[in-house]
């Protein structure tokens, strides 16, 4: 026979038993409650981001089209084009300032690329001072039409996919090739004794956007032969004058150089 006290502890432990199982639930119901919360500030968050990231896409690409297309606007094919007017510039680099907060790494690499190409058709102080200013200036604006246009065009491809989320498209090697094609257009070939090659062969009146759509046909040729026009370049360092400055854009290139190489592995 058990003792007289067995039932009351009996009760005591279920008793607690049914405490500790309530203060347990109540535990998981704050943990779930809270991450449910949590998990719906998120969602709103994201979705006031995703919402101004589109609002600064659309803004950035209306900008960019109307920036290139103040160059060709009212420009003559047959006739010298004029320069970018200064304050479109200014506008565009305003837009940039503003619309950046929510740019993708590569979208901003992008938009820097736009931006240097843009000031290459602005007429700067000290480029009034040449002479031949209004024919630099026409071939300049030519050539950064052409480039700009490509630019606006793929990086609307590259917003498009990257708001449905989609992987198919790279816009980078693109940029990678491009930047390399102005190098190398830059670096006034016409001028260098460089032999030997296939694809790099400019006789000063190639645009880098001709250039670029050339290289693109056959990137690994192109991604040899630039290798090759760098130490070329390396080895011109001593008769050049403004040596500090060649490295600068020489240390880029490889960057860019090695950024191809990735591509085509």
């Amino acid at each position: 026979m058990n003792p007289w006290w067995v039932p009351f502890l009996s009760v005591i432990l279920g008793g607690l038993v049914a405490i500790l199982s309530a203060y347990v639930s109540s535990r998981m119901n704050l943990k779930t409650e809270r991450l449910k919360q949590e998990f719906q500030m998120k969602q709103a968050r994201d979705s006031i981001i995703f919402a101004e990231m589109k609002t600064s896409f659309k803004r950035l690409i209306v900008s960019m089209d109307e920036a290139a297309e103040s160059l060709a606007r009212h420009q003559r094919y047959d006739d010298v084009w004029e320069p970018l007017d200064r304050k479109k510039y200014d506008e565009f680099r305003k837009t940039v300032a503003e619309e950046s907060l929510f740019l993708p790494a590569i979208a901003a690499r992008a938009i820097d690329l736009f931006v240097d190409i843009l000031s290459d058709a602005v007429l700067w102080d000290w480029e009034a001072e040449d002479r031949n200013w209004q024919y630099v200036k026409d071939k300049d604006a030519r050539e950064a039409y052409d480039e700009l246009s490509y630019l606006t065009e793929q990086l609307t491809i590259y917003f498009r996919e990257y708001i449905s989320d989609s992987t198919t498209y790279s816009l980078e090697s693109d940029l990678d090739l491009l930047i390399a094609c102005r190098f190398v257009v830059g670096s006034k070939l016409e001028k260098l004794d460089f032999q030997g090659s296939s694809i790099i062969k400019l006789d000063g009146n190639q645009s880098p956007f001709t250039f670029f759509r050339s290289a693109k046909k056959d990137l690994g040729s192109f991604v040899i032969e630039f290798g090759q026009f760098i130490e070329f370049l390396k080895g011109t360092l001593p008769s050049l004058r403004h040596k500090e400055n060649t490295l600068r854009r020489i240390a880029n290139a490889e960057f860019h150089l090695e950024q191809l190489q990735r591509w085509t592995k």
